[in-house]
């Protein structure tokens, strides 16, 4: 079932057409490592305030500590040249993102879709990123470049950001980089890295 939030006072910068797939329920919520619909409880708090600082330079306190979580989301963004582009993100997938300030691309693994309504009762809806890392290393065989899935724990880069950080539909695939621990029915968990 899709939600379209451009009913519900629906305010993005640059996004138009946004719908949201799939809600999350509770035991879909603890198995994808979230805690609850509870952004303290979570310990995302602090990281949707950032966002809300330094996206939309909103420096007020929360009035609201509940958010949903979704497994898609779809909507437009306006191009540059004023052009529309149709993007469409699921959990779990790879995207490229435009917050890298030296204009090269940043790569990160969706971990959660977010919505949020904010102290006015405007939804936003935000992604949470695993970030991956580029090793500057290349694979011998493939000659692909090796990433390096973040931590959790690693708070180098915000896990949180508006949807509108990604601005095309996910087309480089990134599968699991294969070692010794790895096996036909399930990927080693300690090795971290993708190619």
């Amino acid at each position: 079932m899709l939600i379209d939030i451009d009913d519900r006072n629906l305010t993005h910068s640059n996004c138009t057409e946004i719908k949201l797939g799939s809600k999350w329920n509770k035991h879909k919520i603890e198995s994808a490592g979230f805690i609850s619909t509870n952004l303290e409880n979570n310990g995302l708090l602090e990281s949707i305030m950032r966002v809300y600082s330094s996206y939309f330079s909103w420096e007020q306190a929360l009035l609201k500590t509940k958010v949903n979580y979704y497994q898609s989301v779809s909507y437009s963004i306006v191009e540059p040249n004023g052009n529309y582009q149709h993007v469409k993100l699921c959990v779990g997938k790879a995207v490229e993102t435009t917050l890298s300030a030296d204009s090269q691309s940043a790569f990160g693994i969706i971990k959660g879709i977010i919505e949020y309504t904010w102290n006015d009762d405007q939804v936003y809806v935000f992604i949470y990123l695993d970030w991956l890392e580029d090793l500057k290393k290349r694979d011998n065989l493939l000659d692909c470049p090796i990433y390096h899935l973040q931590h959790t724990c690693n708070n180098s880069w915000d896990q949180i950001h508006p949807i509108s950080i990604v601005s095309k539909s996910p087309n480089v695939p990134f599968i699991h980089y294969c070692k010794a621990g790895c096996s036909s029915q399930r990927h080693d968990t300690i090795n971290r890295e993708y190619i």
